[in-house]
């Protein structure tokens, strides 16, 4: 299994070669260096998926995106908040805002907490297409639950207000 400390070394390298990928968004090596980790006799844990879906989130892959969601689920890896940010990412980068925000949902109903980061990239979605309610929806749903908001999310917010203004 993957907690075998003779392995650790071997998962390092797996991990370094999809950050990489990741880093890139090449979907197509990261999952190469996910199928051959398990050809390697290792089992996939959430850090690996998640940075497979890292690199579906960089390109917008959105099907890829479920698809290998559906895999970690299939496998027993529990998902975390950074598995759902990736996937949100994917969403907002091919302009599936309503997707987005029901991937952001789905997260919550879980259990989990998403950062500024998911919460970010969906705030800046909405106020980039001149949707500011959305947008302030999501800034205010995100300030209650506590996440830390980068100056991205609220600097992508006043620029497309003053962009859009709707006065």
């Amino acid at each position: 299994g993957n907690e075998d400390p003779a392995n650790e070394h071997i998962i390092q390298h797996f991990s370094d070669a999809m950050r990489a990928c990741a880093r890139q968004g090449d979907i197509k090596a990261a999952e190469k260096c996910l199928r051959a980790m398990e050809a390697a006799g290792l089992t996939p844990g959430e850090k690996s998926y998640n940075k497979v879906l890292a690199a579906c989130g960089r390109k917008g892959n959105l099907k890829e995106a479920q698809r290998f969601f559906s895999e970690m689920e299939e496998r027993g890896v529990s998902p975390t908040a950074k598995t759902y940010t990736a996937v949100i990412h994917a969403c907002t980068r091919a302009g599936k805002l309503e997707v987005a925000t029901e991937w952001a949902k789905q997260m919550e109903h879980r259990g989990l907490e998403g950062d500024g980061v998911s919460y970010g990239a969906i705030i800046h979605a909405f106020a980039k297409e001149g949707r500011f309610q959305e947008a302030e929806f999501w800034l205010e749903r995100a300030k209650q639950r506590g996440a830390q908001l980068s100056a991205f999310s609220y600097n992508g917010f006043m620029i497309a207000c003053g962009r859009f203004d709707d006065t």
